[in-house]
């Protein structure tokens, strides 16, 4: 199968960041054959290989990317048993557009899905979700490249856990995922979805750049009387033994905090945005400055669920 391979490609404007240098080798894919074929061709190539979906969730070095960059610009979606509700789905496939499929057919299980500027490989990948639900509550299986070879993870072969997973730790390439879904009224599926569109623009910061949530929401809690008396919603997030990242950013006062041309959102502290020609530095800045400060005043330990890419 044809694959053009392009030498010194821009790629900030493939990422929702919009921020990124060149990519060494750049090639775009539009089946998992194709991506297939791109990762043999890295191999032989003797480059490493860095494969990006919708571009959300990452952050890729102003400096550029080594080795080969493959962009996914579609995928396919076909049912492997209509009886059984079970689907494969690429992993080029957007986020939104495997909704609107589950919207069509009456499956319920991924409405969450519908405003998530990812492709279905991301979301696997990183485990994504949203609104208490993630992709690894519909995946009966994933296919992947492990070292040249094509493989097919059953579910009960792979460590999914939060915004985590098998894929993520050994750094496997998926080609597809198998879903199990559910029926349902498509009516409701709609008020979900159209729900769950409405927060987002309501609180996230949809309509400037930015790569999603910086920090996963901690799994801990924050017991000292002290600080529980002075941020009172602690108390709340101690009761379902999960930290709201963005509530501790914005508590140490760093909601609207900028550094060059990135800022942290003044609609929701978790998430950074490009104002103003930002780069990989100024990001990766924020980053730290925020770590720290929530360090210092929580105890707390943010991680990221941004993937850096060449930072």
């Amino acid at each position: 199968m044809n694959i053009k391979i392009e030498k010194k490609y821009p790629i900030a404007d493939e990422t929702t960041f919009k921020i990124g240098g060149e990519a060494e080798f750049f090639v775009s894919v539009h089946c998992r054959h194709q991506l297939e074929d791109a990762v043999i061709q890295a191999d032989r190539m003797d480059v490493p290989v860095t494969v990006l979906g919708g571009g959300s969730n990452v952050l890729v070095s102003s400096k550029g990317v080594d080795g080969l960059v493959v962009k996914l610009r579609s995928g396919e979606i076909e049912f492997l048993s209509r009886e059984e509700n079970l689907i494969r789905v690429g992993a080029g496939v957007s986020l939104p557009r495997l909704a609107g499929f589950c919207l069509n057919h009456s499956f319920t299980g991924l409405e969450w899905a519908a405003g998530v500027p990812g492709s279905l490989g991301g979301a696997v990948y990183g485990n994504a979700g949203a609104f208490g639900q993630s992709i690894a509550d519909v995946v009966k299986e994933v296919e992947v490249l492990k070292e040249g070879e094509k493989k097919v993870l059953p579910l009960k072969e792979i460590d999914f856990s939060y915004r985590n997973s098998t894929f993520k730790r050994d750094n496997l390439t998926i080609l597809s995922a198998s879903l199990k879904l559910k029926s349902s009224n498509k009516e409701e599926i709609k008020e979900k979805i159209d729900k769950y569109i409405e927060y987002r623009n309501k609180n996230h910061p949809m309509e400037m750049p930015c790569a999603g949530s910086i920090f996963k929401n901690p799994e801990t809690k924050i017991e000292d009387a002290k600080l529980i008396e002075k941020y009172p919603l602690l108390k709340d997030f101690n009761q379902k033994g999960i930290q709201s990242a963005g509530y501790l950013i914005e508590s140490v006062g760093l909601k609207g905090h900028s550094i060059g041309g990135a800022a942290f959102s003044e609609r929701h502290a978790n998430f950074i945005v490009n104002q103003k020609e930002a780069d990989s530095e100024d990001v990766k800045n924020l980053i730290k400055k925020a770590k720290q400060e929530v360090f210092e005043r929580f105890g707390v330990n943010l991680e990221r669920e941004v993937r850096f890419i060449g930072v």
